[in-house]
């Protein structure tokens, strides 16, 4: 939009050609005005009827022109952006969102048709039996849960801190890795009740995979803090203290908490972190993602089918 303006800007003389940009706020003012700035374009800003325009030079029209196509098409990317980071996390959200309803479903199916105890003895981590080689029942266990409380404690924790997670490996591949952190911390805490105690244990649910998810995070973490200066702080000072702080809050509270499971879980998910080094190139990777969540429900799944 071209206009002639009789009265002239402070850089030029009086009379000469002029034309002009129409914004649509102050906003856009703001931000055109910084890449006039940056391009030293000179200019003049003027309200006309309530409406804002950039007042500018003829002889600086391809310039001003070429700034202000820039600035729209940043504008436009920074939107698009926004929007794909929104829906991304929303995604995240809504697939914790999820695993967390199957579990309640089969807790309260269970529940329904007095099916509890038979499933107990099918499927919690019983450390005899694990090792005499029923391994899957180190995946079945985390679908269990004693009661409503224990779900729902287990459902929040999954909810809060599993998008946190696969916000970093992608969706798919983070819900493996939160699986088998479950998978390897009840394997390892049979073992440790079967070497010091000798005595028949059960476990059951999610809280050993949820302290995968904090291991691996205080992994992803470790990783990132031996790229910094201050290697001591940032990669096991701050890690090592929020794992205890965690820990301190959720690991050890309940008359019936299994506290080896959630400290095996979580040195499980320290473990697994550093495939994300081997694998993190795959996070957008979308076949290789779907290929992990089919793995992820078959490998439970097929858990229940052999054990029943």
């Amino acid at each position: 939009m071209s206009y002639n303006f009789i009265d002239s800007t402070e850089n030029y003389k009086f009379k000469h050609s002029f034309f002009a940009i129409e914004i649509n706020s102050k906003k856009e003012e703001k931000e055109f005005t910084a890449y006039l700035g940056a391009a030293e374009i000179p200019f003049e800003t003027k309200i006309i009827n309530s409406r804002i325009f950039f007042i500018f030079h003829e002889l600086d029209f391809l310039h001003a022109r070429e700034e202000w196509e820039h600035y729209l098409k940043d504008k436009q990317q920074k939107k698009k952006t926004g929007f794909e980071k929104i829906t991304k996390t929303a995604y995240l959200i809504y697939n914790a969102v999820i695993i967390s309803l199957l579990l309640s479903l089969f807790h309260i199916i269970l529940q329904k048709k007095g099916l509890v105890s038979n499933y107990l003895n099918a499927g919690a981590a019983n450390n005899f039996k694990i090792v005499s080689g029923e391994f899957l029942r180190t995946a079945s266990a985390l679908t269990l849960h004693g009661d409503f409380n224990h779900l729902l404690s287990n459902v929040i924790a999954i909810m809060a801190f599993a998008p946190l997670l696969t916000k970093e490996t992608g969706s798919g591949w983070g819900w493996i890795l939160i699986l088998f952190s479950g998978i390897f911390g009840n394997f390892l805490n049979a073992l440790f009740h079967l070497l010091f105690n000798s005595q028949p244990h059960l476990s059951i649910g999610a809280s050993t995979s949820v302290f995968g998810i904090l291991g691996i995070l205080a992994s992803i973490r470790i990783q990132s803090g031996l790229k910094s200066e201050n290697k001591m702080r940032d990669a096991f000072l701050v890690p090592l203290l929020a794992l205890l702080g965690l820990f301190a809050i959720m690991g050890i509270s309940g008359k019936n908490t299994d506290i080896f499971a959630h400290v095996f879980g979580m040195l499980s998910g320290v473990l697994l972190g550093v495939f994300l080094i081997k694998y993190n190139i795959k996070r957008n990777n979308t076949l290789f993602q779907s290929l992990c969540w089919m793995v992820f429900f078959l490998i439970i799944f097929l858990s229940w089918v052999v054990l029943l």
